[in-house]
């Protein structure tokens, strides 16, 4: 590698004399199972989607829908930066580097400090020195997490009274994430990451995921599951006020669900539950067990 082509690998060492783990970076070079294309869309698609599909069928309001798509965009954007500082600055070679470095089969070929020297047909080694976290499991974790999260407090599969959801609706709502947990185990399959790597990239996504999801809504083991936690007291909050949450019965339905600490609130939950039909759709009396 030219002294031009600066990067984060350079300050690392892949191999010494007294290290002999140049096996972890010498597998083939392949083809990505899941397309780079394809993981800014899935992550943002699927919580989008679920959204939209709620507004649409009138499970929740024109509010709750703004911010639950800023909440979840939020949440894959700074997931996906958050990733790429991390990234650049730890500079981990990747399973394939090898192959990158030097694809021609040569033998590998090092600076007098360890460094590798690839040769001329190297195929864009920086991209090699990226492995730390998984990119991929770390954004589409954040976006199909969230959608979990959001499908858990809807369907209230841990509300733990008549009106939580049932076994049907607690597989629905963790298929999302498997889907992340997928694109993970490819991850390593296609040779592009270390398993450590796709360990922290899917815990980087699910607390950010957790972390943006309560930012907007009540925990999913809390009574108020999959109510708005945003504006919840309308006497004392500007933006309850403005949309006239506190104006009783006559103010504007915001769509929540209306679960309280005695168990009282939708009297029964389709694949979403019900949106509430008096007042603001909560009870302020549960609101110190969210």
């Amino acid at each position: 590698m030219s002294s031009s082509d600066k990067g984060p690998g350079d300050r690392h060492v892949l191999y010494s004399e007294s290290d002999n783990e140049i096996w972890k970076y010498s597998y083939p070079l392949r083809r990505n199972t899941v397309s780079p294309w394809m993981v800014p869309a899935i992550s943002i698609l699927a919580p989008l989607g679920l959204i939209f599909a709620a507004l649409l069928l009138g499970q929740i309001s024109i509010l709750e829908a703004h911010f639950a798509l800023v909440s979840a965009l939020g949440c894959v954007m700074t997931t996906g930066m958050t990733t790429n500082f991390i990234k650049v600055n730890v500079g981990r070679f990747r399973p394939h580097f090898v192959a990158r470095c030097w694809p021609d089969g040569g033998i590998p070929v090092f600076e007098p400090d360890g460094r590798p020297r690839c040769n001329d047909a190297a195929i864009n080694p920086l991209e090699g020195m990226k492995s730390f976290p998984s990119g991929h499991t770390a954004w589409s974790t954040s976006g199909l997490a969230y959608a979990t999260f959001f499908l858990l407090g809807k369907t209230g599969c841990f509300v733990g009274n008549s009106n939580g959801g049932g076994p049907f609706h607690l597989v629905l709502s963790l298929l999302p994430l498997g889907g992340s947990i997928w694109i993970g185990c490819s991850r390593m399959q296609d040779y592009w990451h270390h398993w450590e790597d796709v360990v922290v990239g899917f815990s980087l996504g699910f607390f950010m995921a957790w972390l943006f999801y309560r930012t907007a809504y009540a925990g999913v083991m809390s009574p108020n599951a999959g109510n708005l936690i945003v504006g919840l007291n309308p006497s004392n909050n500007m933006l309850a006020t403005a949309i006239g949450a506190g104006g009783g019965g006559g103010g504007p339905s915001l769509g929540f669900t209306s679960i309280s600490s005695n168990g009282s609130g939708n009297s029964g939950r389709g694949l979403l539950p019900r949106r509430s039909s008096t007042g603001n759709g909560f009870n302020n009396d549960s609101l110190n067990q969210v």
